[in-house]
């Protein structure tokens, strides 16, 4: 009885005095750190067309062409092999998704790598620097800005 009770208080008194293992706190930084990489890495320039909110109409004319991305910039090249600056409707705002990592780009779910084909609704217009640089300039990198821009459609995509 005596051992019994030895053995008892032994372990009350270990167990009074050592600390109890606590898990450290998840630190989300650690955690998920490539989502934030991501997010602050995106330098390429994605411009926008003006289409109408409520309406969300875009040019129903055909552009054809092959994705290029140069040094922050996304190109439609012709068969001539002329770079466009690829500009995207405005409105639906999430029809277009830009991965920076991947650098693909998402039309309305259709994923198109670079070099590759594509064949939209859309028009071709040409680039004024002194009328139409503020509006671009807010946008992205000048530099991208090519004498003709296309504005790519998202409503008769294909590849």
């Amino acid at each position: 009885m005596r051992k019994r009770f030895l053995m008892l208080a032994s372990l009350l008194a270990v167990g009074c005095t050592t600390k109890p293992i606590v898990a450290p706190v998840e630190n989300t930084e650690v955690i998920y750190p490539i989502q934030k990489i991501i997010a602050s890495a995106q330098k390429t320039s994605i411009f926008r067309y003006y289409t109408d909110p409520t309406t969300q109409a875009q040019a129903m004319a055909s552009v054809e062409g092959v994705f290029k991305w140069q040094k922050g910039c996304l190109y439609l090249i012709q068969k001539d092999g002329s770079y466009m600056t690829a500009m995207f409707p405005k409105y639906p705002e999430n029809a277009v998704k830009w991965n920076e990592y991947n650098r693909t780009l998402s039309l309305n779910g259709y994923i198109f790598k670079m070099g590759d084909y594509i064949s939209t609704n859309g028009q071709y217009s040409k680039y004024y620097p002194d009328n139409d640089i503020e509006e671009y300039a807010q946008q992205g990198d000048a530099r991208c800005l090519t004498p003709i821009l296309v504005e790519i459609g998202t409503i008769d995509l294909k590849k």
